[in-house]
């Protein structure tokens, strides 16, 4: 990934707090819709909000996406704590654009709010069920690491064309 200029350190004492806060406000936001689902009622029966296409319906799931480590809980809270401990570490002292910035942070608060509702309940509160394909049921925090990770490699993909493009060959560059 090109980077430009390096981020001075009255930039980065600038962009930490402003990228914490947002993080925090999106992980209480996911721990708020989690308590707000757990306290409706609402079980495992679907109640539609667009019929044939969204329903909500309140889930346990104590693995990850399509239930992968099920069975081992504490390896998969061990992952996602070291992946959230590097993507701060990087932000700290990582040099990237604000679009890395803004994607780390949207995956380090949804990896957060998941990892908090696992050790508090023992599992994660998923309520999203798209009813028109078979997909697993999914919550705000899985939505903020998707679209973080999507993103970013959308992102990173792009920046490697832009740079391969302007790298010339040494044949170029002998050419002028």
């Amino acid at each position: 990934m090109a980077v430009k200029r390096a981020e001075t350190k009255k930039e980065k004492l600038i962009r930490l707090p402003i990228q914490l806060c947002a993080a925090t406000v999106l992980f209480v936001v996911d721990l708020w819709i989690k308590a707000a689902v757990k306290g409706s009622g609402l079980t495992e029966k679907a109640k539609n909000l667009i019929s044939g296409v969204l329903s909500l319906t309140f889930t346990k799931n104590t693995g990850a996406a399509w239930g992968i480590f099920r069975d081992k809980p504490q390896l998969l809270s061990f992952f996602v704590a070291a992946a959230l401990l590097a993507i701060a570490v990087y932000s700290v002292i990582g040099r990237s654009n604000r679009i890395v910035q803004v994607c780390l942070t949207m995956i380090f608060a949804g990896g957060a709010g998941n990892l908090a509702d696992r050790i508090v309940n023992g599992y994660v509160t998923d309520y999203i069920s798209c009813d028109f394909i078979d997909f697993p049921v999914f919550n705000f925090a899985d939505c903020l690491i998707v679209v973080g990770c999507i993103l970013l490699m959308v992102y990173l993909i792009y920046d490697t064309v832009r740079e391969m493009k302007t790298k010339k060959t040494p044949a170029e560059q002998q050419n002028g």
